[in-house]
């Protein structure tokens, strides 16, 4: 198979610079003496200030779930009486919504749950109070995106926020705060209410060798690429027990040697590695801290295909051993040999919970707590 497949987010800043929580000053109207509150509009959470990154995973497998976060905060003196958010495509206006909602869950329970026929976001909030915050985090089945690039960032009035991110396949959103709910039909601001737009996006992709999702709930705890055939080698699943994370399984990459002179393995473990290895990287991201929520340990299963990747002589179901190398939180690398059984109710981890050698099969199943990548020898 070709290479696994990598995506970098890409932003393209204007020359006006974005503070972390930009201030969008909502107009007044004259007419009635209405004043408009001023919210804060943001992606991620405030705590109470900072923003975190809103689309999770950076890169999604078509047909399963993306993950965004957005936030707004009354900064006025002012309550807000009414408030709604809808999402709509990045598109010429007007806009159609969003559809293939999974998923949403917020600090009020005011949004529509996703069924059979509600398949489009629509919240209300009533008597939002000054420095009251409100989060909402919406996850989408999103399918083979078509754009190259997705608007990011504040607005106001579906105005162009000061940046984009670019990728392959992308599939974009404008998330809508407004106190009329006319958010489909009003993109000309003409029944005198006010709407904030966040723009987003995500990256998406078909190629078989990536399987990536969000994890909202217990269905979708095990994530994997593409299954083992005549031409794909090699497979791997990622088991969680874990929701709210992103999961990410690849492979497609040819295992290299490794250059013992700078390995912090030892000489023999190292030599034998070079000589037997086989197959390819398996590379696993859960979460985004390199581990799961709490840092509870997760499965890994590298399928082969021994008629692709044949086994090589000396390695068999008893000596079958995995490399894993990961960064730590500080930046540094360790690398593993796992090689030991799990063992009890709590292993100790690293393990090998089970192995299968056989003529049209070779799988190795291991527990960790670490993101990294792994090659079987």
């Amino acid at each position: 198979m070709r290479a696994t497949h990598r995506f970098d987010r890409v932003r393209i800043w204007r020359n006006l610079a974005v503070a972390s929580a930009l201030t969008l000053f909502a107009s007044s109207m004259i007419t009635g003496a209405v004043l408009a509150a001023t919210p804060t509009v943001a992606w991620g959470t405030f705590t109470p200030d900072t923003v975190t990154t809103g689309a999770q995973p950076a890169l999604v497998s078509a047909g399963r779930t993306a993950s965004f976060t957005v936030s707004l905060r009354n900064d006025d003196t002012s309550t807000i009486s009414q408030l709604y958010l809808k999402a709509v495509t990045q598109a010429s206006q007007p806009a159609p919504e969003v559809t293939g909602l999974y998923y949403v869950s917020t600090s009020r329970s005011t949004c529509t749950q996703p069924s059979s026929k509600q398949t489009t976001l629509s919240c209300s909030f009533r008597n939002v109070k000054p420095q009251d915050v409100i989060t909402v985090q919406v996850g989408y089945t999103v399918p083979l995106g078509a754009a190259t690039s997705c608007l990011q960032g504040r607005a106001k009035n579906f105005a162009a926020p000061v940046s984009t991110i670019a990728g392959a396949n992308m599939f974009c959103v404008d998330f809508v705060w407004s106190t009329t709910g006319a958010t489909t039909s009003d993109q000309n601001n003409t029944s005198h209410g006010d709407v904030w737009n966040f723009y987003d996006g995500v990256a998406t992709s078909a190629d078989a060798n990536v399987g990536s999702t969000y994890v909202f709930d217990s269905k979708q705890f095990s994530v994997a690429n593409g299954a083992l055939n005549g031409t794909n080698g090699q497979s791997t699943k990622i088991e969680v027990n874990q929701t709210l994370q992103g999961v990410t399984a690849s492979d497609g990459t040819p295992i290299g040697s490794i250059d013992c002179s700078t390995s912090t393995l030892s000489a023999t473990d190292c030599a034998a590695f070079n000589k037997y290895k086989f197959a390819e990287w398996s590379e696993f991201t859960v979460g985004t801290t390199g581990t799961q929520p709490g840092g509870a340990a997760f499965a890994i299963t590298m399928s082969v295909n021994p008629a692709v990747y044949p086994l090589p002589s000396g390695v068999n179901k008893n000596n079958l051993a995995v490399y894993h190398t990961y960064t730590t939180p500080t930046g540094g690398t360790v690398e593993e040999i796992i090689n030991t059984a799990c063992a009890g109710a709590t292993p100790t981890l690293p393990c090998i919970s089970s192995v299968t050698v056989s003529k049209t099969l070779v799988q190795v199943t291991i527990l960790t707590e670490h993101n990294g990548k792994g090659g079987m020898y």
